[in-house]
């Protein structure tokens, strides 16, 4: 009996050749266990949700943004909490001055009546506001699946 030759694929320089750790950075992808509009690499890919892709494996932290500083309704500042920053907000009622640094949001000074936002504790966490109402400043932190872009709007 003629023994058969078995090809695996597998050579010499094969190791040269693995990419190991590789991946894919995507953009609201969407994946529950167990559901049924799951996203797949290709359906993924075909809707423009792929950012890119690694080689030797990759690292990416997704960081909550005071994406909304809104005065009167409108929204005039995007920061993110990654950044120490100070602002001040001016509008016709009076001033307000923002910090924020380690990775948290605070009203630091208003020269409001009541003075209460600038009693508020720091923010950090999605969701949460800091809400001055003589001045009509809204300061919100906000995550990125909000705007599929990453783009803010600044009034």
């Amino acid at each position: 009996m003629k023994k058969k030759k078995v090809f695996s694929g597998f050579t010499k320089t094969t190791p040269e050749h693995l990419l190991l750790d590789a991946g894919a950075f995507f953009k609201n992808f969407i994946y529950e266990p167990g559901g049924a509009d799951n996203d797949t690499y290709d359906s993924a890919v075909s809707a423009g949700k792929l950012i890119g892709a690694t080689k030797g494996g990759g690292e990416f932290s997704a960081v909550p943004a005071v994406r909304q500083i809104e005065v009167d309704g409108v929204v005039t500042d995007t920061l993110p909490l990654s950044e120490d920053a100070v602002r001040e907000i001016k509008t016709d009622n009076g001033t307000n001055t923002l910090v924020i640094s380690d990775g948290s949001a605070v009203m630091t000074q208003a020269d409001c009546p009541d003075g209460i936002c600038a009693n508020h504790k720091p923010i950090n966490k999605t969701g949460e506001s800091i809400i001055c109402l003589p001045h009509k400043v809204v300061v919100t932190v906000m995550n990125d699946k909000s705007n599929d872009n990453d783009i803010d709007a600044v009034a």
